[in-house]
């Protein structure tokens, strides 16, 4: 109950952030987030601080956010690196309360615009049993990378002609030739030129590629049948999504996952059972779709209520630190998801 609370108040305010910081509270836990930048060159590192306030009961879980930081779900090379492991600036703990500042240092890779956020930040309790974790679903940054800038203004020797008898006055010596050969940073700068030079006239093959897919794709699209032929006089079964739904939850409590201690595995199960079951209800993509795309869907979808969604966000991102954070579940974790899938289930508002 504690992690849908907070889920319902920060479920509203998600969307892109403007600023280059973002702070959200909820009792005693608190969660701040300053950007360096978000308009920065490729030759500069970009700096994220973050401050967290939260019982001494709790402790952040700082590779998870790592791992949501650093994802890409684009194609080609990620454009964010870590130039570090993130770094803990200082602890403050006083009356049973602990105040943390992290720093992330990140590397630009690919000039462009990206999107850049934690997904969500947890709070997972010291001692499994006492308590549920604690969740905070953090706004998205846009951000632009650029070319580095480069800037070179030689001076200019000022001098009337001169005959040719006469020697001119600027000879190629040492300090010339350091100056304006051999100087380092003419040297980067030109090789930035050349680089920027060579990929503008470079054939972009991941656009022509991807074009070429896509053509293919539409061709097999158009090969396929229009229509799926139906024998006349033979109605088609309809199968109510609710009924199919509680039949699989049915055979998935027969299995005695739960008993036998298979937790990880109940978990999968139960996220395919509740993703199947709205997307024949609804046919929102649920199954392919990723927990944070298809929270979106739902955050615009007027059939889904706002009680509904909340047990959907228990239950899909229990089911995500299960799978992609290692959390060990109980048995009790998985009796209450268990009830709660049935809840959304059987619910008449849907």
């Amino acid at each position: 109950m504690r992690v849908m609370t907070v889920l319902m108040l920060l479920i509203l305010s998600f969307g892109y952030a403007e600023e280059t910081s973002w702070s959200r509270s909820v009792g005693q836990f608190s969660v701040e987030i300053n950007l360096s930048t978000k308009q920065l060159p490729l030759d500069e590192l970009l700096s994220i601080q973050m401050i967290l306030k939260y019982p001494s009961a709790y402790r952040p879980n700082i590779g998870l956010m790592k791992s949501h930081l650093l994802s890409y779900e684009g194609l080609g090379e990620p454009p964010f690196a870590l130039a570090r492991e993130p770094t803990v600036i200082s602890t403050i703990t006083s009356n049973e309360n602990t105040e943390q500042h992290i720093e992330f240092i990140l590397i630009p890779k690919l000039p462009g615009k990206y999107s850049l956020t934690f997904q969500d930040i947890v709070f997972d309790p010291i001692e499994k049993n006492s308590s549920s974790p604690i969740s905070f679903i953090t706004e998205i940054f846009e951000m632009t990378i650029s070319m580095p800038t480069i800037e070179f203004e030689p001076n200019a020797f000022i001098a009337p002609l001169m005959p040719l008898s006469q020697k001119p006055f600027v000879t190629m010596d040492y300090i010339n030739r350091h100056d304006y050969i051999d100087n380092p940073i003419l040297l980067k700068q030109e090789r930035l030129r050349n680089r920027t030079i060579i990929e503008s006239k470079t054939l972009p093959w991941l656009s022509v590629i991807a074009a070429l897919l896509v053509s293919i794709a539409i061709l097999l699209v158009k090969r396929l049948p229009q229509t799926i032929p139906i024998a006349k006089g033979v109605p088609l079964p309809s199968i109510d999504p609710k009924l199919e739904a509680l039949k699989k939850l049915e055979i998935l409590e027969n299995e005695k996952l739960v008993e036998k201690g298979f937790f990880q595995t109940y978990f999968t199960k139960l996220d395919h059972t509740i993703r199947s079951f709205i997307d024949a209800k609804y046919q929102l993509d649920a199954i392919t779709s990723t927990t944070q795309e298809f929270l979106k869907k739902t955050a615009t979808f007027p059939d889904i209520k706002a009680e509904t969604r909340s047990r959907l966000i228990y239950l899909l991102q229990s089911a995500d630190r299960v799978k992609f954070a290692h959390h060990e579940p109980t048995q009790q974790e998985c009796i209450d998801a268990g009830q709660a899938a049935r809840d959304l289930i059987q619910d008449n508002t849907l």
